[in-house]
């Protein structure tokens, strides 16, 4: 299964945020099966398709990073 990532800075290693009040999710590393929706995810959620958040180090040691993708 290849899960995607959308950020607004590049992402070099999967790590898990702590919560941050001016956000509206809790800790983990959120993913989702939607590249298109990842890409939207860079800027703002226009459209949640579907969401998978690796919660713990310990789910998380269950991603194989590939790669980080820069898009302009």
């Amino acid at each position: 299964m290849i899960v995607y990532h959308g950020s607004n800075v590049e992402v070099k290693e999967p790590r898990i945020l702590k919560p941050s009040h001016a956000l509206d999710f809790g800790p983990g590393f959120y993913t989702t099966l939607n590249r298109d929706q990842a890409v939207d995810f860079a800027g703002k959620v226009v459209l949640l398709y579907n969401q998978l958040v690796f919660a713990t180090e310990k789910a998380l040691a269950f991603i194989r990073f590939r790669k980080s993708e820069v898009l302009a």
